[in-house]
């Protein structure tokens, strides 16, 4: 976690590029009590820093459901996102791009 912590910076020279982030907690309420603790500690922490933190539960009765949960909500928000900034979701050009420089 150190280099997360040290990126995410209001202050000093990362102040600019921090700035426009916000965090989604992914939170299953089964988690081990060590990491519901991080979660915690690191949503106070990002929040007293100015940062926007919402937590999402993840939705589910097995680990299975959990997992497939939580990349539904990566998918949704990554495609409303795109949608936001003007961006074609389904875009993969730059994948093949490096697919095929791969090849050579």
């Amino acid at each position: 976690n150190h280099n997360e912590f040290m990126g995410f910076s209001l202050a000093g020279p990362t102040a600019g590029l921090a700035r426009p982030f916000s965090f989604l907690l992914l939170t299953d309420a089964a988690a081990d009590p060590r990491i519901a603790k991080r979660m915690d500690v690191f949503e106070r922490m990002y929040r007293e820093a100015g940062f926007p933190v919402e937590r999402v539960p993840l939705v589910g009765t097995t680990p299975f459901e959990k997992i497939l949960s939580s990349l539904a909500v990566g998918e949704g928000v990554s495609q409303a996102l795109a949608r936001a900034y003007g961006v074609d979701p389904d875009d993969s050009s730059a994948i093949e791009e490096f697919k095929k420089r791969m090849k050579t």
